[in-house]
């Protein structure tokens, strides 16, 4: 069993999927992990394809979209 990469205390606060793009809210405790904090930009590198996974098994998913509080966050 895998545990993610960030905190226990982030929460996905709202997931969509439309027209193949799969957008996923975060609370504001995956900032911790982004390029622009303490976190490095390898581990930001490393959430983002965890959650990218997860989503791409779900064959309706094209596109994934990570957000914090509705701004965009760990962009590539």
């Amino acid at each position: 069993h895998r545990r993610p990469s960030w905190g226990y205390r982030v929460r996905l606060i709202k997931l969509t999927i439309t027209n193949g793009v799969a957008t996923a809210n975060f609370t504001p405790e995956l900032q911790a992990y982004g390029p622009d904090s303490a976190g490095s930009s390898f581990r930001a590198a490393l959430i983002r394809k965890q959650i990218e996974q997860t989503l791409f098994q779900f064959p309706s998913v094209k596109e994934v979209v990570i957000q914090i509080e509705g701004r965009p966050a760990l962009q590539p």
